[in-house]
């Protein structure tokens, strides 16, 4: 498969996996929203590591692997002025809040972070091999807490967007369009799901 080929392929995969998020979102109620899928987080690291890997072949990078850290590294120069990936503190953070320490399992009590949706969204980075799963190599629990809100994480959106900035096409954006109005019945709907990509 050449290049351009693949490049088309994983572009097409982000979309529809992020179509697959946005009607999970609409189905749910505002209490809810997704919090019972407990696949959500993996679809959204899926996302992302399509996207990363569309934008490596882009920029004529490596693409291989599941490390969204390394594939990252390879083009963060082209995102020098765009503030769209996680400041390393919310790696760290994200531990406390999202994966269980071995011998205490406690979640209350913990500093809520200043952006919750940054930690998530490391979270998604940091493990998307094991989010399939639902378990590290270690046999760790990894995917015990799910955040709920109503729409999109800004943080999950803006990085999947930013990236998706750097390969779309006009025929990319055409699908996507068709993709949304085709699910989607309400036109003002339809038209703001549009919007979050076009």
């Amino acid at each position: 498969m050449t290049e351009n080929k693949t490049l088309q392929e994983l572009s097409y995969l982000a979309d529809d996996f992020f179509i697959l998020i946005l009607l999970e979102k609409s189905l749910g109620n505002i209490q809810n929203m997704g919090a019972n899928n407990r696949a959500l987080p993996w679809v959204s690291s899926h996302v992302l590591e399509l996207s990363l890997k569309a934008t490596c072949i882009h920029f004529k990078k490596q693409y291989f692997g599941h490390n969204l850290r390394n594939l990252w590294d390879q083009v963060k120069s082209k995102f020098n002025n765009q503030n769209i990936w996680p400041e390393p503190k919310y790696f760290e953070i994200y531990k406390k809040v999202f994966i269980p320490q071995e011998n205490e399992q406690v979640i209350s009590g913990l500093p809520i972070p200043d952006n919750l949706q940054r930690a998530e969204l490391a979270y998604w980075i940091d493990n998307v091999t094991n989010l399939k799963y639902g378990i590290d190599k270690n046999d760790l629990m990894i995917s015990t807490v799910h955040l709920g809100y109503v729409g999109l994480s800004k943080a999950f959106l803006d990085l999947f967007k930013g990236l998706r900035n750097t390969y779309k096409t006009e025929a990319l954006n055409n699908r996507y369009r068709k993709q949304i109005e085709a699910k989607f019945t309400d036109p003002t709907h339809a038209n703001n799901l549009i919007g979050l990509l076009i």
